[in-house]
């Protein structure tokens, strides 16, 4: 789930995706953002587990909130598959 109890925190992140959105929007930018973090704040095996399950469920969350409403609405509009 993507919350941050310090709303400090939240602030904080929530500036810098607005002062760079258009260029996070280019393709191949948030690919080269998540490997360079991964780079620089990995150093384990462990580390790298752990970031790649931030990513995994970063993902999913994106899909069951975004997405799955996106899908749900089209089987409306054209039916589901029989």
């Amino acid at each position: 789930m993507p919350y941050l109890s310090d709303k400090k925190d939240r602030k904080t992140l929530d500036a810098i995706i607005d002062v760079h959105k258009e260029l996070l929007a280019k393709p191949g930018s948030v690919n080269y953002l998540l490997f360079k973090l991964a780079k620089e704040l990995c150093s384990r095996y462990q580390h790298y587990r752990n970031f790649l399950g931030e990513i995994e469920s970063a993902k999913l969350e994106i899909y069951r909130r975004q997405v799955g409403e996106y899908e749900d609405e089209k089987i409306q509009e054209n039916g589901d598959v029989d």
